[in-house]
């Protein structure tokens, strides 16, 4: 499974990992700056409930620095599908898919790419692999998961044909709201 794609003078390709990028993968960081998010307003009458989200620009760059979670790491031969760009010789990204509980839909439960490599098509690549494997696997769907504030990674998922499908603002213990982007195989 390897997918060409170009990064500028060099070549980037998508395969399966192997057991030595266990050790590579925790060093790209998930650190992101925007200077975007999506804000919710929520409304609520007698006649009705209504949410509409809008991007707002900040008035200035906001970083954020995710809380990392490498539990999955440890037991990634388990894992569905878990997929790295390399590029050169080095892994500059990942993205790991689970199969949900409804069992037709894949989820991108983890994806990252090297912060200095990021808008170069990486995430893209990596994505466009996964829904490949997912339709060799007839699977009806793929849903992604972020938050309101990280809007590249909402950019990324609209750029790739997911839809804005929900929201759930109690997922998280930080009271952050989740946002859940969804694309149809079928």
């Amino acid at each position: 499974m390897v997918s060409p794609g170009s990064m500028g003078e060099g070549k980037v390709y998508v395969r399966s990992m192997i057991p030595g990028d266990a050790q590579v993968i925790p060093t790209i960081s998930l650190s992101f700056e925007t200077q975007w998010v999506w804000q919710m307003e929520y409304k609520a009458s007698d006649e009705g409930v209504s949410t509409l989200f809008r991007p707002v620009r900040l008035p200035r760059a906001l970083k954020v620095d995710p809380p990392v979670d490498w539990k999955w790491l440890a037991d990634w031969q388990k894992r569905e599908l878990v997929l790295v760009a390399v590029a050169v010789k080095d892994v500059v990204g990942y993205l790991e898919l689970g199969i949900g509980w409804e069992k037709g839909q894949g989820w991108v439960n983890h994806m990252a790419v090297q912060g200095l490599l990021r808008r170069r098509g990486i995430a893209s690549l990596l994505i466009a692999e996964a829904k490949r494997w997912a339709k060799k696997r007839q699977l009806v769907g793929l849903m992604a998961e972020t938050q309101t504030k990280n809007y590249p990674a909402i950019r990324l998922f609209q750029k790739c044909g997911f839809r804005f499908c929900g929201f759930n603002d109690h997922l998280y213990p930080t009271k952050e709201i989740a946002l859940f982007f969804s694309q149809d195989l079928v």
